[in-house]
This record gives C-alpha cells, sequence and structure tokens, in this order.
C-alpha cells in the first residue's frame, strides 16, 4: 500500500465513524482492570476428532478491493491462508460489542499492497480509540480474544477448550494502542533507591551543618 492510500484508507477510518455507541478510551481501562481483577479460570483442552471431509476452495479467487475497487486473481493457496471472509464476520461482531475498528486487507489488493515483490498475505486490524488510531499486524486469534474481552469474559475457547484471557492483557493493551503504567511519574525501579540515598544525604549534611553553627556559638558565648 503506498503512502496515498494508507492516507486515504486511515482518513476513511476517523471520518464520521465514532459515535455514542462507541466505546471510549475510560470504558476500556475500566474493562482491562475487571479483567485483571477475575480470577483467571483453569485451562481445558478439547480433544476432538476430525472425521468429516474437507470442502476444498476453487482453484482460483476474483478478489475485489474494498478500497480503490481494482480486481485481484488470486489461487486459492494464498487467498486462504488466512480466511477473509472470517476475519471480516469476526470485525463485524466486535463493531457490534462498540470497538470501532476496521479490517486492513490491501495486501489482497495488486494496486495496494506495498510489497508487489511476494505473495505473502498479511492483514492488518485498525483500531480508533478516541481519535487515536493504532494499526496492528493480525497474529493468530487475535479477533477471538478481543471479542471475549469485549464480551465481558475471562476465558476465550480455542478449540472447544478454555484459555484464560489474562495471559493476553499485554497482546489486548497493544492492540488497541493502550501502553500500560507499571511505575507511575515515569520512574524506574533502579532510579527509586538512588533518589532516597540522595535524600539521606542531604538531611545528614543539613544536621551537621546546624550542629557545627550552634557549637560555634557557644564557644562565642563562652569567649565573651
Amino acid at each position: 500500500m503506498n503512502k496515498e492510500t494508507l492516507s486515504a484508507f486511515l482518513a476513511a477510518l476517523t471520518a464520521g465513524n465514532l459515535s455514542a455507541e462507541n466505546l471510549t478510551r475510560e470504558q476500556i481501562d475500566k474493562f482491562l482492570d475487571e479483567l485483571a481483577e477475575k480470577p483467571a479460570p483453569d485451562a481445558k483442552i478439547f480433544e476432538g476428532v476430525s472425521c468429516y471431509d474437507m470442502m476444498m476452495p476453487p482453484d482460483r479467487i476474483e478478489y475485489v478491493c474494498p478500497v480503490c475497487g481494482e480486481k485481484t486473481i488470486h489461487a486459492h493457496k494464498g487467498f486462504y491462508k488466512e480466511p477473509t471472509w472470517s476475519l471480516r464476520h469476526q470485525t463485524k461482531r466486535i463493531k457490534e460489542l462498540g470497538l470501532d475498528i476496521k479490517l486492513d486487507e490491501t495486501d489482497l489488493c495488486n494496486q495496494c499492497r506495498l510489497d508487489k515483490n511476494t505473495d505473502t498475505i498479511q492483514y492488518y486490524i485498525v483500531v480508533n480509540l478516541d481519535g487515536k488510531i493504532k494499526r496492528s499486524l493480525v497474529k493468530e486469534n487475535d479477533w477471538e480474544i478481543l471479542i471475549a474481552f469485549l464480551e465481558g469474559k475471562n476465558a476465550w475457547e480455542p478449540d472447544g477448550g478454555i484459555e484464560p484471557l489474562k495471559p493476553h492483557l499485554p497482546r489486548i493493551r497493544e492492540l488497541l494502542g493502550i501502553e500500560e503504567e507499571i511505575i507511575p511519574d515515569n520512574e524506574t525501579p533502579l532510579e527509586q533507591p538512588e533518589k532516597t540515598s540522595s535524600k539521606k544525604s542531604l538531611l545528614w549534611i543539613s544536621v551537621i551543618t546546624l550542629l557545627a553553627v550552634i557549637s560555634g556559638v557557644l564557644v562565642w558565648k563562652k569567649k565573651s
């Protein structure tokens, strides 16, 4: 995707999308705090069986870009690496839950894609939270984790199993463009002892100076 196309895409994202129904940063922070405080459920792995025939996709797919309208022909191997229809459906569900989000699938378009020398297809998630836009490369299970988080759950269900959401808090924050503040006032653990030691040194210097002044005054009175 060239700079002009990316700028147009991001501009379309911010133009008129923010409504009273969209979640705010304050609401998202509340959800994050609640998830952090919830007890994590025990993980459960579902061991199922695959006893059904897979439906084979067609050899060629005609893709119409939603940004520029260009048509691109894909072999099923590249196009179905990450099912576009599934990501679109999950994006719609996330929007219904109140998050202002778009799926950036411009890697599927020969006109819009940035790197035209590779057949690798990548998807991006674009989140608009109170006007702050974050664009992230989609990783496996990102959509499922976000949906479970926005539904107020403390776990998601991979392949029928159960996996706690709490370990995914850093990834959720990353997707939403929210940086976790671990230490207040931009202080690091190494800086705090040093500052405490400096304060103690200044206190001792003040005490010694005061004693020296008092001693000098007493000596002067005796001489007088």
